[in-house]
């Protein structure tokens, strides 16, 4: 297992709840890469969604959306692998917009990239980290795989949020970082 995975691990493990623009993974991604980390999400309507997930969610009833793709740096590498589902009609019309969805979850053309964390900023969203864990990467050395769930003020579930952090990318940024 490398360093730099198991320190990232143990970073993202230690977090307390809290906004997204302080607890969240992209922001810790984009300090270590030293520059903005955008999105480049396919976003599908209406996926099909496990029992699980659907009550983790609380969204028995409710429209739900997938965003999933890569997490990339200034230079177009690969930071992270991601998938979030999310409850559609519980998403802040402001975050919407940065996010590039209709009200149905359908992505528009005004999409800018924005990670899922970001467009949430200053919204109320708090992230609860869940499971961090380290797994073989294909291309070797170990990838930090990470599982959370964000909340809307109240506690209301509005997207659960699955990272794996590419172990090539993690290896060329070593620690200490500035976090």
């Amino acid at each position: 297992m490398s360093g730099e995975a198991e320190e990232l691990a143990r970073l993202l493990a230690g977090q307390d709840p809290g906004p997204v623009e302080k607890a969240g993974a992209t922001r810790m991604l984009s300090v270590i890469a030293g520059g903005p980390v955008t999105a480049e999400m396919h976003v599908h309507a209406r996926p099909l969604l496990t029992a699980r997930r659907r009550r983790l969610l609380q969204a028995a009833g409710q429209d739900v959306h997938e965003r999933r793709g890569r997490l990339v740096d200034e230079h177009g590498a690969t930071v992270a692998d991601t998938t979030a589902w999310v409850v559609t009609g519980r998403v802040p019309a402001g975050a919407r917009l940065a996010l590039g969805i209709t009200p149905d979850g359908v992505r528009h053309a005004d999409g800018k990239g924005t990670p899922l964390g970001s467009a949430l900023a200053g919204c109320g969203v708090t992230r609860d980290q869940g499971p961090v864990t380290l797994e073989p990467a294909p291309c070797g050395g170990s990838a930090v795989v990470s599982a959370a769930l964000l909340r809307l003020i109240g506690g209301t579930p509005l997207a659960l949020v699955h990272e794996t952090v590419c172990a090539r990318w993690l290896a060329a940024h070593p620690p200490p970082w500035p976090l």
